[in-house]
């Protein structure tokens, strides 16, 4: 039996290989090539198949869910996700993604992995906190991502990253935290794939109550808080890319450095 899964194995790693390894195909050729990987995968990630893989839910070795705590989720929700991590280049091992919401986010991990795999790429990422909110509910970083591909010139950019934490966030989380989203804009600059925010840690629960709008009053502070420390309106583009919504806040703080 054990040789069979095993054979099994490698059949799989040979269709997920066939399909992210085909960079030079687009449009239905890519899309053709992707939807006759996925279906081959999801027949051979059979349950039974699936029975020792479930045991890496839960565990960094494997990979950490949202629902951890609550016994995990099925195999159906489980299966979907491993398919979405190999299609995205990533281990299922080594905590490389997160299940968060019955959805695949590539972590901390996963994204170095990514970007370690570039053979042509050189790069160094260094994060400094920049402030915390008097509240301890969020904070902000800056990110110096130095880059360089093959045969073109090197790049070096700071990036300014939100944060949002809670009253047991170390600096070592907060600087962690920033690594991901910093890796995570290099991945997108230099691939043009855009990565989802997100990993188990970062999950907050919220208890919603007749308090609601002091909820968004201290949101507006922060992102406040965040936009005072950017210098130029490039600095002010770069957070509202990662930022949703308060569209005056950053109009106003453009507003202000225009006109100084």
């Amino acid at each position: 039996m054990e040789n069979n899964f095993l054979e099994v194995a490698k059949k799989m790693d040979g269709i997920v290989l066939s399909s992210i390894g085909a960079e030079k195909l687009s449009g239905f050729e890519k899309a053709y090539r992707d939807a006759e990987g996925i279906t081959a995968l999801q027949t051979a990630l059979s349950d039974q198949y699936m029975k020792p893989i479930m045991s890496l839910q839960g565990t960094k070795l494997g990979f950490v869910t949202d629902k951890d705590k609550s016994g995990g989720y099925p195999v159906e929700i489980v299966r979907k996700c491993l398919i979405e991590a190999v299609f995205f280049g990533l281990q299922p091992t080594q905590n490389m993604f997160n299940i968060i919401a019955g959805n695949m986010y590539p972590t901390k991990e996963g994204l170095g992995y990514l970007l370690n795999k570039m053979p042509s790429l050189n790069y160094s990422i260094v994060c400094e906190i920049t402030a915390f909110s008097k509240e301890k509910k969020s904070a902000s970083a800056n990110a110096t991502i130095w880059w360089k591909i093959s045969g073109q010139n090197e790049n070096t950019k700071i990036v300014p990253i939100p944060l949002k934490i809670d009253d047991y966030t170390s600096v070592d989380a907060v600087i962690g935290k920033s690594t991901r989203k910093a890796r995570a804009w290099l991945l997108s600059r230099i691939t043009g794939i855009e990565v989802t925010d997100g990993e188990v840690e970062d999950v907050s629960h919220v208890v919603i109550s007749s308090k609601q709008i002091e909820t968004v009053d201290k949101e507006s502070e922060r992102i406040a808080l965040m936009l005072s420390d950017c210098k130029t309106v490039e600095d002010v583009e770069d957070l509202e890319a990662n930022i949703k919504g308060h569209s005056e806040l950053f109009s106003k703080r453009k507003s202000e450095l225009v006109n100084d």
